[in-house]
């Protein structure tokens, strides 16, 4: 609720999925704001604002594609009535790998995707128990696996491969759980990307064994971005598919009553990791120039250093956010001397780090709710 005559806009993003408990990918091209849910209790978390990221994988949403570069290679799988299973969006789109009788690995395949040497990568999908309860995640070409289990709350199991950092997140009633797995690549060229079906919670996934011929893991969209943490869900279709920067900002601080000579800014937010090579700013003042700009949030994504900057200059109190929890950063801003003004920063309660910024705030226009 904004109590003002003003509004503030909002600029949706393409092709962008909300996350509400239950459905974590609910529709296409989602144009209103999107507001976030801790899965399990579906607590809310407050506005989702999301940088811009790109599903690598094609077909995500529809595996029965086996076209040239799609998802053409089933290794020993039953391909009979394994598709038409509701997926998480309600749609009749999802597949059911099943494991047949031949002594193999059990992989459904995707060779769509490209990596980069030296850069993270993300690697995600939805997945349900459906007779078995483990499931693999695979990005091939030597990188690397995880196995999980789809049980409770969900328990990421053994690691295989590079080394990499997982999480489960299970999805309510419905039975689904999102699946997640993070690497840093050590090849340039294709990796495959495979949803699998171990033996067991321990065993890897290329291990030959024999399924039963029925039971199995349903599985739908796919996804391998870019960056240390998984965005939300991107359809895609014979093309790799882009979800554009969420933008969300007040254009006129007068019509608040913005004080224009000194001030404090508080920010509640869940912090999600970032790229760690982008700055993670929460609340942006007229970002553009000195000196009529004011950043408050993390210095870059991946560090826990809390800062607010203008323009050249800025205050940090390091190692004191939270990825993945609540932050609450306070930061004041004060008098324009000509040059600077003093500032504050505290985050979670910490003793305030205090400083300069060259920052005059009678030259701020605009505020931006993420950057």
């Amino acid at each position: 609720m904004w109590k003002n005559s003003a509004t503030v806009p909002y600029c949706p993003n393409t092709s962008a999925t909300n996350n509400v408990p239950s459905n974590h990918s609910q529709s296409a091209d989602y144009q209103a704001p999107r507001f976030d849910h801790d899965p399990t209790t579906g607590s809310p978390r407050g506005l989702l604002i999301e940088g811009s990221a790109t599903n690598l994988c094609t077909y995500s949403g529809d595996m029965t594609q086996s076209g040239a570069g799609h998802w053409s290679v089933r290794t020993a799988l039953v391909t009979t009535s394994w598709t038409g299973f509701t997926a998480p969006d309600g749609t009749a789109s999802a597949v059911k790998i099943i494991p047949d009788t031949t002594s193999s690995r059990h992989t459904l395949e995707s060779s769509s995707t490209t990596v980069t040497s030296g850069l993270a990568y993300t690697a995600s999908a939805f997945v349900k128990a459906d007779g078995y309860s483990v499931v693999s995640l695979v990005v091939a070409g030597g990188q690397t696996r995880r196995n999980f289990t789809l049980s409770g709350n969900g328990t990421v199991e053994s690691q295989f491969g590079l080394s990499n950092t997982a999480t489960i997140t299970p999805g309510g009633s419905s039975g689904w759980y999102r699946v997640t797995m993070t690497w840093t690549a050590n090849i340039t060229g294709n990796a495959g990307f495979w949803i699998g079906v171990p033996q067991n919670a321990s065993t890897d996934v290329v291990t030959a064994w024999s399924g039963n011929g029925t039971s199995g893991i349903q599985a739908w969209g796919a996804q391998l971005e870019t960056g240390s943490g998984a965005s939300s869900y991107i359809p895609t279709g014979a093309s790799q598919g882009t979800r554009n920067a969420d933008i969300c900002y007040i254009n006129s601080l007068s019509s608040f009553g913005f004080n224009t000579t000194e001030g404090t800014v508080y920010v509640e937010y869940y912090r999600k990791q970032f790229p760690s090579s982008e700055a993670g700013y929460i609340a942006v003042f007229d970002w553009g120039a000195s000196p009529r700009t004011m950043a408050v949030g993390n210095a870059l994504g991946a560090s826990t250093t809390t800062r607010i900057t203008g323009w050249n200059t800025s205050i940090d109190q390091a190692g004191t956010s939270t990825t993945n929890g609540i932050n609450r950063i306070a930061a004041s801003y004060g008098t324009w001397g000509g040059a600077t003004c003093p500032a504050s920063v505290s985050v979670n309660g910490q003793s305030a780090s205090t400083g300069t910024i060259d920052y005059n705030a009678s030259q701020s226009r605009w505020l931006s709710i993420g950057q």
